[in-house]
Formats: C-alpha cells, structure tokens, sequence
C-alpha cells in the first residue's frame, strides 16, 4: 500500500479514505499475501480465530 500512495503522490493524482468497521491487514507484495493465506490456513485448521495482529511480540 505505501508503494502505491508513494505512485500517487509522486504523479499528483488524489487519494481519499474509507472508514472500515473491524480490523484490516496490509499487503504490499505478493510475499506479504502468501505469509497472510498461510496464517490463515493455519488458524482454519486450529479452529480458532484471527486476531489480525500476527507482530512477533517482544
């Protein structure tokens, strides 16, 4: 997402937001996609839920 705000700034093109109920993840590459569907899948088959917030805690 941030290339793509870096892509409208940089040829003056305007970006609007749009309030979301819940929470939302980012994904910036094809690689950030992948580590998403496989989290997914691995919570699918813990049944349990997404928390969206998969940061290593220190």
């Amino acid at each position: 997402m941030t290339a793509l705000f870096n892509i409208l700034i940089k040829n003056n093109i305007g970006a609007d937001v749009v309030p979301v109920r819940g929470k939302w993840a980012e994904a910036d590459s094809m690689s950030d996609v992948a580590a998403y569907e496989s989290k997914i899948l691995q919570f699918k088959q813990l049944k349990t839920r997404c928390s969206h917030d998969w940061r290593v805690k220190k």
